[in-house]
This record gives C-alpha cells, structure tokens and sequence, in this order.
C-alpha cells in the first residue's frame, strides 16, 4: 500500500465505514447549503446526482449516482452535522447533569457544632415566660387580623 501523509490517514479513520459521497457532502457541506441543496430554491436531487458523478463520485458498483441515493445520503449528513456540527465536534450539551459519586466517594468531615451550654442563661420565672408567650399570641393574632382586613374579636381570656 502507498505511504501516504498523516493527515490523510487520519482523515480517513475519522470517519471509517462512510462512503466517499459521504465524506465529500460532509466536506463541502458549507458551500453546499450556500447554494440551496436540500431546500426547494436549491436544485433538484438529479441535477445534483449529475453534478456529483461529473466529478468523480460513484455508487457502489462503480455507476452513476442517482438522485434518491444523493437524497438519502445528505440527510445523514446533516443528521451529522446537527450532532456534531459542520467541523465534525461533537457540540456542548445544554445542561449537563453531575455524574453521581463513585462507591469509594467520602464526604468531607463536617465541622464540629459549637458546644451548646445545657445551663438555662436566662433566669425568667414560668409565670413570666407564659406571660411573655401570650402576650407573643395576642401580637401575632392582631397583626393576621389587620393584614387579612377582619376584625377579630379577642376569644382569649387569661
């Protein structure tokens, strides 16, 4: 087999098992859309065939293209390049998702809580920490009142 450059080679695995109308379409995709194929102001799939075959492309056996092969084989590629974009790279996702953690993931340890003193710091007796709550009560019920724009009536008695 001849020796041939890199960049040829490395062509040519990029897109293994893709026919050479394939590649050729992928390759001159830009200019191709400039000049309307694939839309109804473009020419028609024949015109374009006869094109394709006047520069070298052939169908497997060697023939000349036809109109419906070149249809269904610029519909893959632009099915290519919708995922991969004209230069071939695959095109960021939108909203990529975190992958979860492996099994052998560990958290990092949590600070520890500052110590909660178990003394009571305040020195309120119960009768005024009941009164300090109904008196908390009665604040919260006149406010609901006022906001909702009924007048509420007062049920409680101490």
């Amino acid at each position: 087999m001849a020796k041939l450059p890199r960049r040829v080679w490395s062509g040519v695995r990029k897109h293994r098992g893709k026919s050479d109308l394939w590649r050729y379409l992928l390759t001159n995709y830009d200019g191709l859309t400039k000049q309307g194929v694939g839309t109804a102001a473009g020419p028609s799939w024949h015109d374009l065939a006869t094109v394709l075959s006047e520069v070298g492309q052939k169908n497997r056996e060697g023939g000349d293209l036809t109109g419906n092969a070149v249809r269904k084989v610029w519909a893959r590629v632009q099915d290519y390049v919708d995922k991969h974009g004209a230069e071939g790279r695959r095109k960021p996702r939108e909203h990529r998702v975190p992958a979860p953690p492996g099994r052998r993931y560990q958290p990092p340890p949590l600070a520890s809580p500052p110590q909660l003193s178990t003394e009571n710091p305040t020195t309120e007796t119960e009768a005024e920490a009941e009164a300090r709550a109904e008196a908390n009560i009665e604040h919260m019920l006149r406010t609901v009142a006022e906001r909702s724009g009924r007048a509420r009536p007062d049920k409680r008695t101490s």
